[in-house]
């Protein structure tokens, strides 16, 4: 497991891209709390067996909101960090539900469809491509309550759209194609 603790900051901790994180889920578990520090480049998806909370940067995770956690999927590169004093905590919890009224947005969406094309754009915006490429498509079925094949079938249609894209903005396609 590749974490560290940077020196300048001793109640933060770090991690990279990995598929699975043993260390901080057992402090989600403990009720410990934490929070991802607002110039960090990811977020983190928590499943929570039959749904999955997304945590974006400057969000309190942990304590009282993550007992439950089965697993972690970090997105990007995460630093996490302990608010010591009330207004840090405040302003870590308002930063949380800010993460779930985002969802709560996409999830009121009555159609799946429109929900799975809602969730692939803001998560590929945030994130980018390729660190979409790495998520489970059942975690981000679970954040918006649709089925996985839902999920897959929208992502693919997405890469096709980008791929399209990006040959349309090709001089040198289009000169192929005036052939």
């Amino acid at each position: 497991m590749a974490s560290t603790l940077p020196t300048s900051n001793p109640n933060s901790l770090s991690l990279s891209q990995l598929a699975a994180v043993s260390v901080p889920l057992s402090l989600l578990r403990s009720g410990q709390l934490l929070a991802i520090t607002p110039d960090s480049q990811g977020g983190l998806l928590l499943d929570k067996g039959f749904y999955t909370d997304l945590v974006l940067p400057g969000a309190a995770v942990g304590g009282v909101f993550d007992l439950n956690c089965k697993a972690i999927r970090v997105i990007g590169t995460v630093q996490f960090y302990a608010p010591e004093s009330r207004a840090d905590r405040t302003i870590a919890y308002q930063k949380r539900m800010a993460s779930q009224n985002l969802l709560k947005q996409i999830v009121s969406e009555p159609a799946p469809l429109s929900r799975a094309d809602r969730i692939i754009y803001f998560l590929t915006r945030k994130f980018g491509s390729e660190e979409m490429q790495q998520m489970p498509m059942e975690w981000i079925a679970k954040l918006v309550g649709i089925m996985p094949k839902t999920v897959r079938l929208f992502w693919h249609r997405h890469q096709l759209a980008t791929v399209k894209k990006l040959e349309d903005r090709s001089p040198q396609l289009q000169a192929v194609r005036a052939c």
